[in-house]
């Protein structure tokens, strides 16, 4: 997953002069080169990305220099790779080694470097050309073990600056998208599998200039108009809270889209907000493909529902041999008790009772409890009304 932060910047880029195709060196440096440029910079990598292996792609062999030094006077450990550089090769060791917080260059690792480590491409030179912007990115998206994103940071909002060309734009998104630190290649893949019927919903969708926009596009439009929503699934209709609810309502808008969703949550954790911070709902949900697309978005989903941060939790991996019952106590939703406990060790076969649970969910029950048991499982008693 790539997390792109766009900083905007006042910058004049349209006087900046051009040659090849690209911003003259010159001219452009003398933009990117000030005290004020580089203070910010070095604020947004300390503010997103601080602590985190990081190439830096720069606008001369000066301007690299110079940044250097303002990371170094902070105690971030750097290094500057340039055409006249002499140990190249000790310096890039010692950054693939760790040794090295930032890797600032110019010209001299825009292609032919590899270092999958890399969890973070600051891109502090501006460019007009697709090839050396999609260049430059590629050298953080190689995938590493124990490596779930890279950031990248972008000094001079490319999703807005008419002259630039970045990541929005190679997602296939308008110009101007807000992605607020999400994946724009993954919200365009989300948005590609909406089908609506109406050609002005269409149109407006096309339009819309965030993944907020489209979703309360979606949700204003009659059901019948909806064929699918993001990720073609089925579209979840909720208000959305700007200043947050109280813990009950919480609860309440949590369980009405884990509902919608068709996803059985075994477990709800919920933290009133406190010392200003947010409430906080931790989710387990019965089956453990919690990262599946089916279920990426509804994370998001109850956050504007609810204004509170969510998360899930991973369910507990247990052992073959365990003592059944309390296998089947913690595998049930909240609220539903075992009447009777029937227990055939030698047929290796369990019958119990437990009222009031759907079919569909009892059948997820029996699968996740065999499944971490090798026993089967029978559920009598079940009645016709909903679960959540």
């Amino acid at each position: 997953m790539r997390l792109p932060w766009g900083v905007k910047a006042a910058l004049s880029l349209d006087q900046v002069k051009r040659s090849g195709g690209d911003f003259q060196v010159g001219a452009l440096s003398a933009v990117m080169d000030t005290p004020h440029m580089r203070a910010l910079t070095l604020r947004a990598w300390e503010g997103k990305a601080k602590g985190r292996k990081t190439l830096v792609f720069c606008a001369s062999v000066r301007h690299a220099h110079q940044l250097a030094a303002d990371f170094a006077s902070r105690g971030h450990r750097t290094e500057v790779l340039d055409g006249r550089t002499r140990n190249r090769e000790e310096i890039l060791d010692r950054f693939r080694r760790g040794d090295v917080d930032l890797l600032l260059n110019y010209g001299v690792l825009t292609e032919g470097f590899d270092d999958p480590s890399i969890q973070c491409v600051l891109l502090a030179r501006p460019t007009t050309s697709p090839l050396v912007y999609n260049q430059c990115l590629g050298r953080g998206l190689r995938p590493a073990p124990n490596k779930a994103h890279c950031t990248v940071i972008d000094i001079i909002n490319r999703s807005t600056h008419q002259l630039q060309y970045g990541a929005i734009q190679l997602a296939d998104l308008p110009r101007g998208w807000s992605s607020r630190g999400r994946d724009p290649f993954r919200e365009s893949q989300a948005i590609s599998q909406i089908e609506v019927t109406d050609p002005e919903a269409f149109l407006a969708i096309k339009r819309a200039n965030s993944l907020e926009a489209i979703q309360d596009l979606l949700m204003a439009l009659p059901s019948e108009v909806v064929i699918a929503g993001l990720d073609g699934e089925p579209v979840p209709r909720y208000d959305v809270v700007a200043s947050g609810c109280t813990e009950a309502q919480a609860k309440s808008r949590v369980r009405d889209l884990l509902k919608q969703a068709g996803a059985v949550a075994t477990k709800m954790i919920v933290s009133p907000p406190s010392n200003g911070e947010r409430g906080r709902v931790e989710i387990t949900l019965l089956h453990a493909e919690i990262s599946n697309e089916r279920y990426q978005y509804l994370l998001w989903h109850m956050e504007r529902a609810t204004g509170w941060r969510t998360t899930y939790a991973e369910p507990r991996r247990r052992a073959r041999r365990v003592n059944p019952r309390a296998l089947l106590r913690s595998t049930l939703p909240e609220g539903y008790r075992i009447r009777e406990f029937d227990y055939d060790e030698a047929a290796n076969r369990i019958v119990v009772q437990v009222p009031g649970l759907q079919k569909e969910v009892l059948e997820e029950i029996c699968t996740a409890f065999e499944t971490a048991s090798g026993i089967d499982l029978k559920i009598q008693g079940q009645l016709a009304f909903s679960l959540l």
